[in-house]
């Protein structure tokens, strides 16, 4: 079972960067089957959707995945969401910073290791 805890948005961290902002995303992850989940920051994406269909891009064009040189560990709590395995009975828990455009609303997408959709959110506009 996926849940996502929040959304909260902070300004880039560059001076001279007023086009973007931070998306700071706080998911649980629970193991609940026999079979073991594994996940990793980088299975999280944010999407703003065109075209008929308000949860995507056309193209996919508009992904935007972690933030991986920026640090979300000021952004705490949560820690940072390290790469793991949840299996029947555990959970796991924490922040993934992610760079995004200020297009607003968007569509927050998880995938399992595989790339196979997993948990999917409307966020709305600040």
């Amino acid at each position: 079972m996926v849940t996502l805890n929040g959304v909260r948005y902070a300004p880039s961290t560059s001076a001279d960067d007023d086009l973007s902002e931070f998306a700071l995303i706080d998911l649980s992850l629970s193991g609940t089957s026999p079979t073991p989940f594994t996940y990793a920051p980088e299975n999280v994406v944010i999407n703003y959707g065109g075209g008929a269909d308000p949860f995507t891009h056309p193209d996919d064009s508009n992904l935007y995945g972690p933030a991986l040189g920026d640090n979300p560990t000021p952004y705490g709590p949560p820690p940072p969401l390290k790469p793991g395995t949840v299996a029947n009975g555990q959970t796991a828990r924490g922040l993934v910073l992610i760079r995004i455009g200020k297009h607003t609303p968007y569509i927050l997408d998880l995938s399992d290791a595989q790339g196979r959709p997993v948990a999917q959110w409307a966020l709305a506009s600040k």
